[in-house]
């Protein structure tokens, strides 16, 4: 008789606990398990781990308990370390074996705890919280610079009234009328700079409509590759498929064109600008929900940029989106660029994520 034959299955092997849970026999060999363990080894079910002829659980206290009559054996063992799935690949675990003896037969009572699994919880769980900070974080500086943004477009628009009128009032060939229009271009100067501040606070005026992303995409290549310049490479992929969303065709376009200025900066001596256009649907599980599960299941529009610039370090990375965050030299730019591009996207509902590496681009 087997020690398979002569042990009842426990009730507790049977039950949905979250640790693999088994007896084996003192060559490694399973005599019983229950589900959970099944799946860590790559069985479809227990029954099928169970039949397995070529499995061993290699490793555990039960090796140790086939010698010699009446030596002593340790009775208990804990340890960290790595479980060879079916498949031949390996996951890092946790186990806990007990020697026992059952019918006079020696046997190891032991449970498996998939680290991995646990602790890529714990990691997501971190990030989750750095990216709930970090939203709470832009919500409140997008209030204050969108509060800001509207008090200054009504003095803009007195000294851009009151500066039109007095130029009308005025001789045309009135020395005046320069110094007139230069205070008139400053003016629409700071009301753009107010816009995009009130973009980033999500006020701002947009006129949406059902538009096809690809379509924006393509329609922009002349002025992407005139406003990127010779030395860096445009290369622009779109999806087959349709590609609709809801919104407005200026603040996309502004969006493509942030992206592409930004990745332009950041490869002084030329690289490679990749932009992407295409429908993708993030599924309940697996895939692009794995990897971005904040995001509920359904079809979405997805635009990648990427570009083999420096890349950013930690520190920036995470104030990127942030208004006036800039690293350019002072006169160079506004720091505005991506924190509209974060303002527009999050007007729409939909989701942003920037990665990156110093020496190695960034991709939004």
């Amino acid at each position: 008789m087997t020690a398979r034959d002569s042990v009842v299955p426990s009730p507790l092997l049977a039950a949905g606990s979250p640790a693999g849970l088994y007896v084996a026999s003192p060559d490694g060999r399973l005599v019983d398990c229950n589900d959970e363990l099944a799946r860590l080894l790559g069985y479809g079910s227990r029954e099928e781990a169970l039949a397995s002829a070529e499995l061993l659980l290699g490793g555990c206290l039960a090796s140790g308990a086939g010698g010699a009559a009446g030596a002593k054996a340790p009775s208990t063992s804990a340890n960290e370390g790595f479980l060879t799935r079916r498949d031949g690949s390996a996951v890092r675990v946790m186990r806990t074996e007990t020697l026992t003896e059952a019918r006079g037969e020696r046997l190891v009572v032991g449970a498996i705890v998939d680290l991995s699994s646990s602790r890529c919880t714990e990691d997501r769980r971190r990030e989750l919280s750095e990216e709930l900070r970090q939203a709470q974080k832009m919500e409140a500086v997008g209030r204050l610079a969108g509060g800001i943004a509207h008090d200054y477009n009504n003095l803009l628009a007195i000294i851009l009234n009151y500066t039109s009128l007095v130029m009308e009032e005025l001789d045309e060939r009135s020395p005046v009328q320069k110094d007139l229009a230069e205070i008139k271009r400053a003016a629409q100067r700071a009301a753009s700079l107010t816009r995009q501040l009130l973009t980033v606070s999500r006020r701002g005026l947009a006129q949406p409509v059902v538009l096809d992303l690809r379509d924006v995409v393509r329609g922009m290549d002349g002025a992407l590759r005139a406003a990127v310049g010779g030395a860096v490479e445009l290369a622009i992929a779109l999806g087959p498929s349709g590609c609709r969303v809801l919104a407005d065709a200026g603040q996309l376009e502004q969006v493509v064109m942030n992206l592409a200025l930004n990745a332009r900066d950041a490869m002084q001596d030329g690289g490679r600008l990749s932009i992407e256009a295409r429908a993708v649907r993030v599924g309940a599980a697996g895939g692009l929900h794995d990897a971005h599960p904040a995001i509920p299941p359904g079809r979405y529009a997805r635009l990648v940029v990427s570009d083999t610039g420096s890349g950013m370090s930690d520190d920036v990375r995470t104030r990127a989106f942030e208004p006036f965050f800039t690293t350019k030299p002072r006169g160079k730019g506004t720091g505005l660029g991506l924190a509209t591009v974060y303002g527009i996207v999050k007007q729409w509902r939909g989701y942003i994520e920037l990665a990156s590496q110093p020496g190695e681009g960034t991709r939004v």
